[in-house]
């Protein structure tokens, strides 16, 4: 009989496999920002940023009720907000009867005069005046008092009344000063009709200093 023939030749070794080496890494550079980790398959997800929490509304705004804030009241025009002193040098206004809002000074009176011939023909002398005395120390005749004065004709001038006026009050005529409330000072050359002088009417007498000045 043949002789058996020999089997396959056994396999070659083939090359080994080659050595896992790292990746190589970049250097750093100063300021640069590290790279992310790469997810691993498996592994739980990072944690995120945290979620930011909704804004309230501010009040006022759309949706919301505006809180109701009571009106402050506001001080009496004159008068400094409660809790505040009064400034020097003025004097609080003078408070209503019954405690409510302080009363507004009156305004000083005018008075509307008629002209002098208007003034005539219903008003004739004679008529007795009130002359208001001053009072002055060291003159026994200007004690603050009043006293009557008669006048013939309200076509008189003021200066003429004031010369018949002097020996009565121990002061010369170019040192008085006569005013009527309402009408103000009167001028020496007009007539007591001018300024609507009648029965009763109350003239204050003033007195001139030197420079013009009426004490």
């Amino acid at each position: 009989p043949a002789p058996p023939m020999p089997g396959p030749p056994p396999p070659m070794p083939g090359p080994a496999p080659p050595a896992h080496r790292p990746a190589p890494t970049m250097p750093t550079m100063p300021g640069a920002v590290p790279p992310l980790p790469r997810p691993v398959p498996g592994a739980p997800a990072p944690p995120g940023p945290p979620v930011a929490q909704p804004l309230l509304p501010l009040p006022g705004a759309p949706g919301m009720a505006r809180p109701v804030v009571p009106p402050i009241p506001r001080p009496p025009m004159g008068m400094p907000p409660p809790g505040m002193p009064v400034p020097p040098g003025r004097a609080p206004l003078p408070v209503a009867p019954g405690g409510g809002a302080p009363a507004a000074p009156k305004a000083p009176e005018v008075v509307v005069l008629q002209t002098q011939e208007e003034w005539l023909a219903t008003h004739q002398g004679p008529v007795k005046v009130k002359i208001v005395l001053p009072n002055v120390a060291g003159n026994a005749k200007l004690d603050g008092t009043s006293m009557e004065v008669e006048v013939e004709s309200l076509e008189e001038t003021v200066g003429s009344l004031k010369k018949r006026l002097s020996p009565d009050v121990a002061l010369a005529a170019n040192k008085q000063k006569f005013s009527i409330q309402g009408v103000g000072f009167l001028k020496d050359q007009l007539s007591l009709a001018h300024y609507n002088v009648g029965e009763g009417t109350q003239i204050s007498l003033g007195i001139k200093e030197r420079g013009g000045r009426k004490k």
